[in-house]
């Protein structure tokens, strides 16, 4: 957790982070029932509305329930309103960051870097409760994937995941290879994780 984000930004990143300081944010840390619903209802179920549209996942009664239960709710605040949040759940020295939001999925937010100020206060504050690693939540395999590339940008480093689904695939033709080479994607060997971009056996 102490080399999130890196100590040597991307000027991508860099960029994120000025726009926390510009516009002020500030954060809010609450376990209230009535916050929960406010964050759920206007932040997360409106954000993935306004990026996947009919394609959306939302979090289930019973999984939102559990997070109220064991997590601790982070609202980020401009000028007195709250305009995102994201939520925790810690397990010994590991802080899970399942869902987060903005208000009303709203784009200029977004451009205006609420979505940043969610994850960088609460990695401040994180580090300020003694939490080690934070586990941002799965990725697809695909190095090309924009989730994987913009939690690379943060410092995040795959890891397996014991509950994911394994498919096992017989690279046997150039064709097969080559598509590999365009789409290179992360695959689990008994060493832990790799690159796998299309070469020979």
């Amino acid at each position: 957790m102490k080399q999130l984000p890196p100590a040597e930004p991307s000027g991508s990143l860099l960029s994120d982070l000025r726009k926390v300081r510009q516009h002020r944010y500030t954060m809010e840390h609450t376990t209230e029932r009535r916050d929960w619903d406010e964050f759920l209802t206007t932040m997360v179920e409106p954000n993935a509305q306004e990026r996947f549209g009919r394609q959306a996942w939302t979090p289930s009664r019973a999984l939102s329930d559990g997070l109220t239960r064991a997590g601790i709710l982070h609202l980020v605040l401009r000028e007195g309103v709250r305009v995102a949040g994201i939520c925790s759940v810690r397990h010994g020295d590991t802080l899970w960051l399942p869902l987060a939001g903005i208000s009303q999925g709203d784009p200029v937010l977004l451009r205006q870097g609420a979505g940043v100020a969610a994850i960088s206060l609460t990695l401040e504050w994180g580090r300020a409760q003694g939490c080690q690693v934070v586990d941002l939540g799965r990725t697809s395999p695909f190095l090309r994937d924009g989730i994987q590339q913009y939690k690379r940008k943060w410092g995040f480093e795959p890891v397996p995941d014991p509950l994911s689904h394994l498919v096992a695939v017989w690279i046997g033709s150039d064709g097969a290879r080559q598509a590999f080479a365009r789409q290179p994607l992360l695959v689990e060997t008994g060493e832990g994780l790799e690159v796998y971009a299309g070469a020979s056996p």
